[in-house]
C-alpha cells in the first residue's frame, strides 16, 4: 500500500496523526558553481526547495542578473545563501540564475513536498464504538 500524497504516514492506536517533522523529496538539481551567472529552469517540482551549497552564493529569482553585485545596491528578487548551509526557499517555476561568491564549488537544489497540516479532507480516520 502507498502512502497517500500530503497525509502523515504514522499515526497512533486511536488514529490519530503523528505530526513528523519531515518532508518528501520531489527531486535534486545539481549544479556546479563558478563566478559567472548560470542558468537553472525549474519545473513545479521545486517551487518550494531546500537549498545547499558547499560555497557562498547568489541566487536571482527574477533571471535579470548581470555582473557582480555593488555595495549599497538593494537587489530585488536576489537571495543569500551562505557556504554550508541548507536554506529552504520557494521559487519560481522557469529559469533562475545562480553564481558562486567567490571561488568555485557544488549547490544542490532538492524539491520537496511538505506535509499537509491535519484535517485534510482526506485524512485517515477510524470509527470509535
Amino acid at each position: 500500500m502507498t502512502t497517500p500524497v500530503e497525509l502523515y504516514p504514522l499515526s497512533t492506536q486511536d488514529a490519530k496523526s503523528i505530526p513528523l517533522e519531515i518532508v518528501a523529496p520531489r527531486g535534486m538539481i545539481y549544479q556546479a558553481m563558478a563566478t559567472s551567472w548560470s542558468t537553472i529552469v525549474l519545473t513545479d517540482l521545486y517551487n518550494l526547495a531546500v537549498i545547499f551549497s558547499s560555497v557562498a552564493l547568489f541566487l536571482d529569482i527574477t533571471n535579470t542578473a548581470a555582473g557582480s553585485p555593488t555595495s549599497g545596491t538593494s537587489y530585488s528578487g536576489w537571495i543569500y545563501i551562505p557556504a554550508d548551509t541548507a536554506v529552504t526557499v520557494a521559487l519560481p517555476t522557469g529559469s533562475i540564475k545562480v553564481r558562486a561568491v567567490a571561488g568555485s564549488g557544488d549547490a544542490y537544489i532538492n524539491g520537496i513536498q511538505k506535509w499537509a497540516a491535519l484535517g485534510l479532507p482526506r485524512q485517515f480516520n477510524s470509527k470509535v464504538s
